[in-house]
């Protein structure tokens, strides 16, 4: 069992003392370009942080022209970047007017780095495909069949009988989408490497791809996926190696 922690852990890095925790929010009042909630089952918004009272950090809607639609208690996702690193934590939160909220952080918290070991091998029944519009200016209509997925690129595997022709440094646009999940967006990206795998004479490449950052929205949806499939994928393998 202590390699399915440790598995896990290499996704998703506990924060697990106090020091490191107050660290982060201290860092987070002070320094975080960018601090978002994501309400269970529905929208994402970005916060301007107003400080911290005991066990909850207060913010307000960083756009004047926005407003949160529902009051009251809420499951949420909060997250906020303190440079290359993304923290966050799956908490509650009060939202006390049209405009502020109050956020729980006694839940745990987590950090991401945004770098390629860090991503979530996804299980084919999630049905997740990328397709790709444009290589290098030109357009293109093919999709393929993704392996694991970050903040900040994807893999995926280019079979023997493809007509693609990519090489490493072509700018590239396309789609993401996973049926299971309901997650679809649009990026630009870099191909990062290309490399065979399979048996000699194969045929087969694996490409991985490096996003132009995207929209903390979208971060903050795939981010609830992400965790969502860890904890599944890891639920079965600890059953497994219980029977």
């Amino acid at each position: 069992m202590a390699a399915l922690k440790d598995k896990g852990e290499n996704i998703f890095t506990r924060i697990n003392t106090r020091k490191l925790r107050e660290r982060a929010f201290n860092k987070l009042s002070k320094e975080a370009s960018h601090a978002s909630v994501k309400i269970k089952g529905g929208d994402t918004y970005k916060l301007q942080m107003q400080g911290r009272n005991g066990k909850q950090v207060l913010a307000e809607l960083r756009s004047p022209d926005e407003e949160f639609l529902d009051q009251g208690l809420q499951n949420v996702i909060f997250s906020f970047d303190i440079g290359p690193e993304k923290f966050f934590m799956q908490t509650s939160a009060e939202i006390t007017s049209a405009r502020f909220i109050k956020i729980q952080t006694t839940s745990e918290l987590f950090k991401l780095q945004r770098r390629r070991n860090f991503r979530v091998e996804l299980p084919r029944n999630y049905e997740p495909q990328v397709y790709l519009d444009s290589i290098e200016g030109a357009k293109v209509d093919h999709d393929f069949f993704v392996n694991d997925l970050s903040l900040g690129g994807l893999s995926f595997d280019i079979p023997m009988d493809s007509p693609l022709a990519v090489e490493n440094g072509d700018y590239i646009t396309g789609r993401f989408r996973m049926e299971e999940g309901a997650l679809v967006f649009p990026f630009k990206a870099t191909i990062k490497h290309i490399a065979n795998i399979g048996s000699m004479g194969s045929g087969i490449k694996r490409a991985g791809i490096e996003f132009v950052p995207l929209d903390t929205a979208i971060e903050n949806q795939m981010l609830e996926i992400l965790m969502r499939i860890q904890k599944d994928v890891i639920g079965m393998l600890a059953a497994g190696d219980d029977s």
